[in-house]
């Protein structure tokens, strides 16, 4: 096994990942193919990052959000495992929401895109923890979603930076990044917040 990673580092496999697609590791994932002009570095990272165990994931979603839809199908694509809630029809008490939010400031709890923040009769900047947690249990949409439970860990949101370090979340086959389809104006991730193309 150390053989096989030093050479991967050295470059010397990495033509056996670009057009191999019919091998499997022991957790039976497929081995990935890497983009041309990729390093060994590259193929060997891209190799750890497949061989993650794959999650099952409680996801608490809104079930008309576009936005949602996207997520779960991405993060099937990455061969997890998806429990569907309904988040605004769960009996959330602070005890059960408080934890998906752990130490992260208050006001990022707040769904951004909901009336009431949009129009400020909510200001997510004035809040208090349990002043956030009251209104977010009298209405649920208030959430910023998606809320996930993964590997003992519990989760606000979807950065697809943030859950690709947690869980693993394949890139897509375009090849492009989040960043890159910011600029442009789209987002596979369900992204709002990113500059109009012009």
């Amino acid at each position: 096994m150390h053989i096989f990673w030093a050479q991967a580092r050295q470059g010397l496999l990495s033509h056996h990942f670009s057009g191999y697609q019919g091998c499997r590791h022991a957790d039976a994932s497929t081995v990935p193919s890497v983009p041309p002009g990729s390093t060994g570095d590259d193929a060997a990272r891209l190799m750890m990052k497949e061989t993650r165990s794959m999650a099952h994931i409680v996801f608490y979603g809104k079930p008309d959000c576009p936005a949602n839809a996207r997520q779960r199908k991405q993060l099937e694509a990455a061969g997890h495992t998806l429990e569907v809630r309904d988040l605004t029809a769960e009996p959330w008490t602070a005890e059960t929401l408080r934890p998906f939010f752990s130490s992260r400031p208050v006001n990022t709890w707040l769904n951004k895109l909901h009336p009431k923040v949009r129009t400020n009769a909510i200001d997510p900047d004035a809040q208090t923890p349990d002043k956030a947690l009251e209104h977010m249990i009298a209405d649920p949409t208030l959430i910023r979603r998606p809320l996930m439970a993964a590997k003992g860990e519990m989760r606000f949101g979807f950065d697809p930076v943030a859950v690709d370090d947690w869980i693993g979340l394949r890139a897509k086959a375009d090849g492009q990044s989040c960043d890159e389809k910011h600029a442009q104006g789209r987002c596979d991730h369900g992204h709002h917040q990113f500059p109009k193309a012009s």
